[in-house]
């Protein structure tokens, strides 16, 4: 049994969701992920079998189900062998055998958690090459857009750009809005003559936003000469990590999203959220 309050350092991946989740959870509800080595904190009492969590980088809030989103264990299937919990009564309020799943999902840690080091702007800038470098390489691999993907190989939008900077020890909140919110804002240097080339003062590795005029739901990482690599959806998009133009002149995915086009921001420190 989880302890509400505890600090933990996750094992294996997690899927996380924006609410408490039956046996078989809703993929669309699907939040975030925590990969191996990601700190962890249970908030609250476990609640129809899900524990309510929030992640230590980034502060993001989310319900995990023990078992939810993991592959079976190595060599057998789900319960092979034996009834689930066989042996031992459940504990209240909980699945059967979710006390082991949590057991090898979690490691308790003693003390405060070790949040990552702030970071200064020159020391940021130098992690440029190698964060834009993981997001090409990601593109690579085969793969398709997961709302609420955080882990290699399928993301959504703003999950690849924080699996991004976290691969280079830089932390950024976790949603397109909140990243926006975070990064420090970039004027659009646009020439008069050219207004639809609006990112001349912007630089590669900053971020850049779509969505409506009132919210960020979109981000891609911006690559120089109005390009940018990015995730997204079937919709509208490529159903995976591809490159595209700021242009209103360019293929349909590339007009879509840039009719969308909100500005851009840059990462000038990391992350430290209030936990």
């Amino acid at each position: 049994m989880l302890i509400p309050g505890q600090w933990y350092r996750v094992q294996q991946i997690l899927d996380l969701y924006d609410a408490p989740q039956g046996p078989v959870p809703q993929g669309d509800r699907l939040a975030t992920q925590a990969a191996p080595g990601r700190l962890l904190r249970v908030t609250g009492a476990i609640v129809a079998g899900c524990w309510p969590v929030q992640l230590g980088e980034d502060g993001y809030e989310a319900w995990w189900r023990p078992g939810a989103g993991q592959e079976p264990g190595a060599g057998q299937e789900p319960g092979a062998g034996q009834e689930p919990g066989a042996g031992q009564e459940p504990g209240a309020g909980q699945e059967p055998g979710a006390g082991e799943e949590e057991k090898t999902a979690l490691t308790a840690i003693l003390g405060p958690p070790p949040l990552p080091p702030a970071l200064e702007p020159t020391a940021i800038a130098s992690l440029i090459p190698a964060m834009i470098a993981f997001a090409q390489a990601a593109q690579t691999v085969p793969n398709c857009y997961r709302w609420g993907g955080t882990v290699a190989p399928d993301y959504d939008c703003s999950g690849l750009m924080q699996a991004a900077f976290a691969a280079v020890g830089l932390w950024i909140p976790r949603d397109a809005y909140q990243q926006e919110a975070f990064a420090q804002p970039l004027p659009w240097g646009a020439d008069p003559d050219r207004p639809w080339e609006p990112w001349e003062p912007w630089e590669p590795g900053d971020l850049v936003f779509f969505g409506t005029p009132t919210k960020a739901t979109h981000v891609g990482l911006y690559l120089g000469q109005g390009r940018y690599i990015h995730s997204s959806g079937i919709a509208q998009g490529h159903n995976g990590i591809a490159i595209d133009a700021l242009s209103k002149t360019g293929d349909q995915i590339s007009r879509a999203y840039f009719d969308q086009l909100r500005g851009a921001g840059r990462i000038v420190a990391s992350y430290q959220p209030s936990l």
